[in-house]
């Protein structure tokens, strides 16, 4: 019951302008036509490919995106989500552990901001200003250490006192 609900939520997703993904390689499109009577929808993708696609199909191949998601704001405006991303790096961070449902290893964000083109350099100057900013924001935690620390987004903002407190009764 639960896999049908889900591809009922997916499927009435797909609106006319809506985006999707494809992990297989076609990466970020945007929904064109939806035809209700030949049960299929258009995909146009970022390097221009457009094809039709069976709904039932559909569902079990795209993930709907959401309009504020990273791989939709790079599909419309790729130059200007760059320059947001590198510019308001917690406000970036935000939206992939909100994808991730408020925790994400660093590799994960690292691959979420290299699906919008901050890649090798562009990566490691924008993880040395977004690591500085999270560690000290109350919204956000980065936990564990080494090269891939999980970063969490905070229901409750944190009191970084208090944090520090908590951190230092748990070496004693």
């Amino acid at each position: 019951m639960r896999e049908a609900w889900g591809k009922f939520s997916r499927l009435i997703a797909y609106q006319v302008g809506s985006h999707i993904f494809h992990a297989g390689g076609w990466g970020t499109g945007r929904v064109m036509d939806v035809s209700l009577p030949k049960s299929e929808i258009v995909v146009r993708f970022k390097d221009g490919f457009e094809d039709s696609f069976p709904m039932d199909g559909a569902v079990d191949i795209f993930l709907p995106l959401a309009a504020n998601d990273l791989r939709a704001l790079y599909y419309e405006e790729p130059e200007d989500t760059t320059k947001y991303a590198r510019k308001e790096p917690l406000a970036v961070l935000r939206l992939v552990l909100e994808r991730h449902y408020g925790r994400a290893k660093l590799v994960s964000i690292k691959s979420a901001l290299a699906q919008i083109g901050i890649e090798s350099s562009s990566w490691s100057a924008w993880w040395r200003k977004c690591k500085k900013q999270a560690e000290m924001s109350p919204d956000y935690r980065i936990a564990g250490g080494g090269a891939n620390p999980e970063l969490r987004l905070l229901v409750d903002p944190a009191d970084p006192s208090q944090e520090l407190e908590r951190q230092m009764k748990h070496m004693l």
